[in-house]
């Protein structure tokens, strides 16, 4: 669970919601890759590329108002 406040947020719930029927050796699947927020946070707040920090390139979450 990540939670985001701010001018630039749009509230709500993103994501799927993990299920508590299919597990990982006893742990919850995730849903959202946490690369992804951290990518929505470099890219649409700070306004940086978020490939050269994470490596890759992820979805940008809705979350943040453009």
């Amino acid at each position: 669970m990540v939670f985001a406040a701010g001018q630039p947020v749009r509230g709500g719930f993103y994501g799927d919601t993990p299920g508590l029927s299919t597990l990982s050796d006893g742990n919850q699947i995730f849903t959202t890759d946490f690369r992804s927020v951290y990518a929505t946070a470099f890219e649409s707040v700070l306004g940086v590329d978020a490939k050269s920090f994470l490596g890759g390139t992820f979805r940008v979450q809705p979350f943040v108002l453009t």
